[in-house]
């Protein structure tokens, strides 16, 4: 699903709380899928930016293909309960994932492996 996304949509976004596009019109609805992903048609969000949705909680993602592999690379927690991590705002998520990009770029494959090793 595409969509511009909000704060407000974002925080709406579950597995019982999912977007479908009914004669050009957004309809929620319950999903049985294990989780779901909205990409964000907001003028201000990267190609590729998107939200995952899961049961325990929502994270910011970004797709990047970058020297021929596809990357899927975690910016941060939307909503919900993942280890210590606090939430980050849509604003904030999108220029986090500008920086990554960037990274991932330069680096050839995902920052987040980068700053693990």
């Amino acid at each position: 699903m595409k969509l511009a996304l909000t704060d407000a949509i974002v925080q709406k976004l579950s597995l019982d709380n999912a977007p479908v596009l009914v004669k050009n019109k957004v309809e929620w609805i319950k999903t049985e899928k294990p989780n779901y992903l909205v990409y964000d048609t907001h003028r201000l969000a990267p190609p590729g930016f998107a939200v995952r949705v899961g049961a325990r909680a929502s994270v910011y993602l970004v797709e990047k293909t970058v020297r021929g592999k596809k990357l899927k690379i975690d910016i941060g927690l939307a909503w919900g309960k993942r280890g210590g991590e606090v939430f980050m705002s849509l604003l904030k998520a999108r220029a986090e994932a500008v920086v990554k990009i960037a990274q991932a770029v330069k680096h050839g494959t995902n920052p987040n492996r980068i700053a693990d090793e």
